[in-house]
């Protein structure tokens, strides 16, 4: 059953993907989905809240599903190459607000990612904050510079763009990234 709901989700993915193509994120309705995709409405809602969680979704679940531990440098080139090579959806990821937004739903789900993976209970409580804090500088940080290149139409140079994302992670993630 899973595994069909993950094909189901990612034909949502990439009927959403083909639209964005043909015309803007704010334009493309649940309807427009459901045509593209020739399922019924109710399967939509079975799998997506609304069409902004289809939106904060897709990227996520390309990051999850792709098997690498996003924060080394080599894995964030991959996701940098995957939102250009998708740019037509990814460029409109900036101007994406409201309920269920990208940005929000992106931070919140790093800020989690990172606080399972670098908190723990055998930190002191001064310790948890330090890198708690951090974790969440560095979670807003990155996904505001990556909606910025996206909304500059991708002209930055990615190695520039990982370069600074590699300065800018905390110490205690970085000391325990394997060599790259």
């Amino acid at each position: 059953m899973l595994k069909k709901a993950n094909r189901t989700k990612q034909l949502y993915c990439e009927a959403l993907l083909k639209l964005s193509e043909e015309k803007p994120l704010a334009k493309i309705t649940v309807r427009n989905l459901i045509e593209e995709t020739e399922t019924a409405r109710q399967t939509f809602y079975n799998n997506f809240r609304d069409i902004n969680d289809l939106i904060s979704y897709l990227p996520i679940n390309y990051l999850k599903t792709s098997g690498w531990q996003v924060l080394t440098k080599e894995n964030a080139r991959h996701a940098y190459e995957y939102a250009y090579e998708h740019r037509s959806f990814f460029g409109q990821l900036a101007f994406h607000t409201g309920q269920n937004n990208f940005r929000d739903t992106f931070v919140n789900w790093l800020e989690n990612a990172y606080y399972e993976q670098y908190l723990s209970d055998d930190l002191t409580e001064a310790e948890k904050l330090r890198r708690t804090l951090a974790i969440n500088l560095f979670a807003i940080g990155i996904t505001n510079q990556f909606l910025e290149w996206c909304a500059t139409g991708f002209t930055w140079p990615i190695d520039i763009l990982l370069q600074v994302q590699d300065e800018a992670l905390p110490s205690f993630i970085r000391e325990q990234l394997p060599e790259e």
